[in-house]
């Protein structure tokens, strides 16, 4: 960052932080910045392969057999490109003549999953009409409003597989219960599959861990707290993770932009004094800045 990026984040410019992985920051970065907004990216987390065994062998094994799952639940857009893409230990999706005509159904949360998992399939020869989301009008895009769309598909005798990550953080240090007040959408829509006598299977295909961050970056981070910036978070674990990294910061004054409320809750219950909400769409993101940003002189 240079002098002239660090002094600007004193003055009433208007900045946009972006808290995603670099690499699923770029097209946001790109879009925003084109509509004329100051956005300076803050990942708070990265994701790997996965690199314990058992997740190894899993995923090694679903991604050559997927297609016995009566339908696969992809949590996010990483999850997608994670169990499609292959790494140098793992073997990349399978896709033979009997997968191609594969009654598999394809579930996304939101229209950020399914623009991805749509673009795959499509590049292996599946039919992308399999893929199954809320409408881009609905009010939330979480598992409630999937169940919504997909709950008739499940009987008993269904296989669903989920296609998730894992977070480092679970493993090195003990999870803060009071961290996520705001509780696991994804947790009762599994519920819901398992009281209707569906297999439930989960299947690991990245791992999460805490960025790494430069002295710029934190110095970046420590002066965000006035009404001119926004942070901008998709998840709570997002926000876990900054409160792990600067554990003593007051964000009183501090603004967070969530994209679910129970994002939200998560952000009120590290201290933000101002807490907004919308959904994750881009046009959404831009009307609920203009509309916080417009009452800021």
């Amino acid at each position: 960052m240079d002098q002239h990026s660090s002094r600007t984040m004193t003055n009433d410019r208007r900045t946009l932080l972006l808290t995603r992985p670099l690499t699923e920051a770029v097209e946001w970065a790109t879009s925003l910045r084109s509509a004329g907004y100051r956005v300076e990216q803050l990942p708070l987390m990265e994701t790997t392969s996965p690199t314990n065994a058992e997740d190894i062998e899993s995923l090694d094994h679903w991604r050559r057999h997927w297609s016995s799952a009566s339908a696969i639940m992809m949590v996010s857009p990483a999850a997608v490109r994670w169990f499609f893409g292959g790494s140098s230990d793992v073997t990349p999706l399978v896709t033979d003549e009997r997968q191609v005509d594969s009654q598999t159904r394809w579930w996304s949360p939101g229209p950020g999953t399914a623009k991805v998992l749509t673009r795959l399939l499509a590049e292996r020869g599946l039919d992308a009409r399999c893929v199954d989301s809320p409408p881009n009008d609905a009010q939330q895009f979480d598992s409630e409003a999937l169940w919504a769309v997909v709950s008739a598909q499940v009987k008993r005798g269904s296989h669903i597989l989920v296609v998730r990550g894992r977070s480092r953080l679970q493993a090195e240090v003990p999870a803060d219960a009071s961290a996520n007040p705001g509780g696991d959408g994804r947790q009762w829509l599994l519920d819901q599959c398992r009281s209707l006598g569906a297999k439930v299977s989960t299947c690991v295909a990245y791992e999460r861990r805490p960025a790494d961050w430069s002295a710029e970056q934190l110095s970046l981070a420590a002066a965000s707290d006035h009404p001119q910036t926004a942070w901008l978070f998709s998840s709570g674990e997002a926000i876990d993770m900054l409160r792990r990294r600067m554990p003593d910061h007051d964000w009183a004054s501090a603004v967070a932009l969530t994209t679910h409320p129970r994002i939200a809750m998560v952000a009120k219950h590290l201290g933000f004094g101002t807490v907004l909400s919308c959904r994750p769409g881009l046009p959404d993101v831009l009307a609920a800045l203009e509309s916080h940003w417009s009452h800021i002189q």
